[in-house]
């Protein structure tokens, strides 16, 4: 017995040191570096914590470096977290007995206040896809951050960022201060055809139009459901993606499943009745499903709330005596109301290895926007001194007819003395009429002065309103490889918009006695785009490289209904093949990133290949120098091609009959098209000073080519047989004697005419004064220059010159910030915007300030915003002619300079009064 105890002895006494090897065994550690993801620089100071087994944490040092050990094996998140960034979570990170990751952790510089806001970014843990975003222009704005302004509209706060405008030069449109007017965006002044718009990578809304209006309208842009905005400059491609553009794509990024629960409620309330109430959870149950769901909804009355009062513009005739039942006619209500809805649920099935999960995650996403058009685009206001210029500019071209004798009616007009013209409604109703056609008790003729009161003052066109809606629905599919991972991802979305003018005013006119013609005059529009399709990717991970390759179709179905135009409903697909190439060698202070992508278009059965290389350079470890080149196309949009003929009647054409040039006989498609293409190169430099004090310096040259503009076309261009001409030119033949030369028609439409210049300058950064206090600043240099065109687009759009900026371009954009965290975790920033001259609001330079503070209260956050701080440039009303005027070209006649009036005339908007905002976020979060 004594034998066998000492024997059992001895081999425990034998065994204690493998027992205490195998304990140290189960613990491992981890590594690596917190960098800012524009510059690819260190982050110092960034804490750094562990999700999983183990929780620990870490803080970087000043080469962005941190470490930890200790760690039971298993599975990790790690929450990477500085003052001035997006929080991020990210990738599943495997510790095992036999290696320590190391990990590069990437975070997002944050425009807004951002102190207490919930985990929701993300960042990759390989250094070639954390660092993607440094080879290429861009910006990210969390939609969290946007909302804690009290925006709802992700297009909002897109407009300040350097190089980002509202598309009002070429599409007409108008940037007004209402809170629920149209945006249209485009990027380096190329355009909004030039820009691309994505949801969750997936194209959407792509390619409609309504009016002068192309593409993505972000008035229905909802953050409610969303975690990133991300805007990329150019045809510059981040990760493996086919979709590049011309001037850049946005893309709107929803909320993901978190390793830790999280949720939040968000009551906000503000100026003019603003109310918002926001949902939003994500998090695991148990260790196979996670979710993120988000519910949002947000309303505003606005400054007017269905005020009914007189608007010359809808009068059916503006000289009716005041009270009487004509001029009543024009009395309508008038509101500035929105309502804004939206919400999303994602749920993620992980099954497989452990450590290395594969995922299937389902999403929907909706949206749904209502806004009174009355108070929102329809506030346009013509001023006394326009009005009389107008004024003057009739009685100039005036000129008496025969004679004729009382009793006058719309069929037996007076004729008037000097000094006085015959004047008209907006609908061609001469003055003094009502609907019956007889005599109202109104002036027949009046003076300039006389018809400047008359005419002079709002000009809204009755009661309107528009709607919009937005879903998506989408299944993707990982899983890992030995080598890398496999993706498989099919989405459909819709997107529809409804602008509805039933009740449209002035009535049509009546054209003889008795009220014949008089009548309702309807409008509506209701473009919408269904987008389906797949995509399948393989990547492939090595220690020096990264490789990948994909493939990729869409198919696009529009209906576009407008009253009283042919229908137009194409279906256009597109097919793509791309790659993406990544050399990264470690220990070596550069990385190179190629992207490819093949691409077939149905649009106009061509084949494009876009390519872009770019070369990161690490000079030291404070500065990184970027050099990159790229060329992509774009494709015309399908209603430029494929839009029915909506022609005249042939008798319509008296009198308007052009025997030296093109006899317009109406508008169509041009099926002749062809994409343009643009070839664009951009260098930066960026430099830490220390700590997360960082300036990044980035400069761009883009060459557009075969630029569509919208402009006449001779029909002997279209194919043969497109339209049927015959009996228009028998008609123009007939008034023109058949001569050669002469009679030549043509039609509206579109054509490959210009060739653009697009340069810029952006310099943007962040100095940290202490641990508390940081600026952050951006200056922007924005050039787009027509470098060629032919002379009918100069002739029929005489503020395009060669060689000169753009309309709606400022050629000027600034922005300076500074943070300050005081007492228990109170966050104050006050924000200063500069905007220059040229600018969309067609006034002179403006700048105008932001405030926002947000404090602990209870289990949650307090917030305060307060937008155009200093009450700078308030104007509701849009000023017809009271804008700064545009030159004009060599090509201008003398009457195209008259003031107020001519071809360089603008219509100026101001800015939206000073609005106060309050919100309290309650936050509950996980173990």
């Amino acid at each position: 017995m004594r034998w066998f105890l000492a024997a059992v002895s001895c081999m425990l006494f034998c065994a204690a040191p493998a027992v205490a090897q195998v304990s140290a065994a189960i613990t491992s550690g981890l590594s690596g570096r917190v960098v800012d993801q524009s510059t690819g620089l260190p982050i110092a100071g960034a804490t750094v914590e562990t999700i999983g087994p183990t929780s620990q944490s870490a803080t970087s040092d000043a080469n962005g470096h941190f470490a930890m050990d200790r760690l039971v094996l298993g599975n990790y998140h790690l929450r990477v977290a500085h003052q001035g960034y997006q929080t991020a979570v990210s990738d599943n990170v495997s510790l095992s007995a036999f290696q320590a990751p190391v990990v590069t952790l990437a975070l997002a510089p944050q425009r807004t206040s951002s102190s207490g806001l919930l985990t929701i970014g993300h960042t990759s843990t390989r250094a070639s896809q954390s660092l993607q975003r440094s080879s290429v222009i861009y910006q990210s704005v969390s939609a969290e951050a946007i909302q804690s302004l009290g925006f709802f509209r992700a297009g909002d706060v897109l407009r300040t960022l350097p190089q980002v405008n509202l598309a009002v030069g070429t599409t007409g449109g108008s940037d007004t201060p209402s809170p629920g007017d149209d945006q249209y965006l485009d990027f380096r002044g190329i355009g909004n055809l030039e820009t691309t718009t994505l949801l969750d990578g997936h194209p959407i809304g792509a390619g409609l139009n309504r009016g002068k209006n192309f593409g993505y309208n972000w008035e229905s842009s909802p953050t409610f459901a969303l975690r990133d905005v991300v805007v990329t400059y150019g045809s510059g491609l981040s990760g493996l993606s086919p979709y590049s553009a011309l001037g850049g794509v946005a893309n709107m990024v929803t909320l993901d499943p978190t390793p830790r629960a999280q949720w939040s409620f968000t009551q906000g309330y503000g100026t003019f009745s603003k109310l918002a109430t926001t949902i939003t959870g994500t998090g695991m149950l148990g260790s196979h499903f996670g979710y993120a769901v988000a519910y949002g909804t947000q309303g505003i009355y606005g400054p007017y709330q269905n005020d009914s009062f007189y608007q010359p513009g809808a009068a059916y005739d503006q000289a009716a005596p005041r009270g009487s039942s004509v001029y009543n006619m024009a009395v309508y209500p008038y509101g500035t109301g929105v309502a804004n809805r939206g919400a999303m649920a994602k749920f993620q099935y992980v099954f497989g290895d452990p450590d290395h999960p594969s995922h299937l995650t389902g999403s929907a996403v909706w949206s749904d926007y209502w806004d009174d058009k009355t108070g929102n685009g329809d506030q346009d206001y013509l001023p006394y001194g326009t009005a009389l210029a107008l004024g003057k500019s009739l009685l100039a071209s005036y000129t008496p007819g025969k004679p004729t004798k009382p009793p006058y009616t719309v069929g037996n007009l007076p004729n008037c003395p000097d000094g006085k013209f015959l004047g008209f409604s907006v609908n061609g109703n001469p003055y003094g009429f009502g609907p019956n056609g007889l005599p109202d008790g109104g002036p027949h003729c009046v003076t300039p002065n006389q018809y400047a009161n008359f005419a002079g003052g709002w000009q809204g066109a009755g009661t309107t309103w528009q709607a919009f809606h937005m879903s998506q629905y989408d299944l993707k599919f990982d899983t890992p490889t030995p080598t890398g991972q496999f993706v498989v991802d099919g989405y459909t979305n819709n997107w529809f918009q409804l602008y509805d003018r039933t009740f449209q005013l002035p009535f049509t006119a009546a054209t003889a006695p008795g009220g014949a013609g008089f009548g309702p005059n309807p409008y509506w529009t209701s473009p919408a785009v269904q987008t389906t399709g797949v995509s399948a990717t393989d990547e492939f991970f090595g220690h020096t490289s990264d490789f990948g390759f994909g493939l990729a179709a869409n198919n696009y179905v529009y209906k576009e209904y407008t009253l009283g135009l042919p229908p137009s409903t194409p279906i256009v697909n597109d097919n793509y093949a791309y790659l993406q190439y990544v050399y990264h060698p470690e220990q070596r202070p550069y990385s190179v990133y190629f992207n490819a992508a093949e691409v077939y278009a149905s649009t106009t059965t061509s084949w494009a290949f876009n390519p872009r290389v770019a070369l990161v350079y690490n000079l030291t470890r404070n500065d990184v120098f970027r050099v990159a080149a790229g060329s992509a196309q774009t494709q015309p949009y399908p209603v430029m091609i494929y839009t029915p003929a909506a022609l005249v009647a042939p008798g319509a054409l008296a009198g308007n009959v052009n025997c030296s040039g093109l006899t317009i006989i109406g508008s169509v498609g041009n099926p002749t098209l062809l994409p343009e293409r643009a070839n664009d190169v951009d260098v930066s430099i960026g430099h830490r000073f220390g700590l997360d004090s960082l300036i990044q310096a980035s400069a761009y040259s883009e060459n557009v080519n075969s630029k569509i503009f919208p402009e006449p076309i001779n029909v002997n261009t279209l194919p043969p047989g497109f339209i049927n001409t015959t009996n228009y030119q028998n008609y123009v033949n007939s008034q023109c004697g058949g001569k050669p030369g002469t009679g030549a028609l043509g039609v509206n439409s579109y054509h490959n005419i210009g060739r653009l210049l697009a340069q810029g300058l952006d310099i943007q950064g962040r100095q940290r004064v202490n641990r508390r206090l940081y600026f952050d600043y951006s200056y922007s240099i924005e050039k787009a220059v027509l470098q060629s065109a032919d002379v009918l687009l100069l002739q029929n759009n005489p503020t395009y010159i060669i060689g000169a900026q753009l309309p709606g371009v400022p050629a000027h954009k600034w922005m300076v910030a500074g943070d300050v965290t005081v007492g228990r975790d109170v966050d104050l920033r006050l924000t200063q915007y500069y905007v220059g001259t040229n600018n969309s609001k067609n006034i002179g330079a403006y700048n105008y300030g932001e405030l926002s503070a947000n404090f602990p209260w209870g289990t949650g956050r307090f917030n305060v915003a307060v937008t155009n701080l200093w009450n700078q440039y308030v104007q509701w009303n849009g000023l017809i002619g009271y804008g700064l005027p545009l030159a004009l070209n060599h090509y201008a006649t003398a009457a195209q300079y008259a003031p107020f009036v001519g071809a360089g005339a603008t219509e100026s908007y101001g800015l939206p009064p000073r609005q106060i905002y309050f919100a309290y976020t309650f936050l509950v979060r996980g173990p």
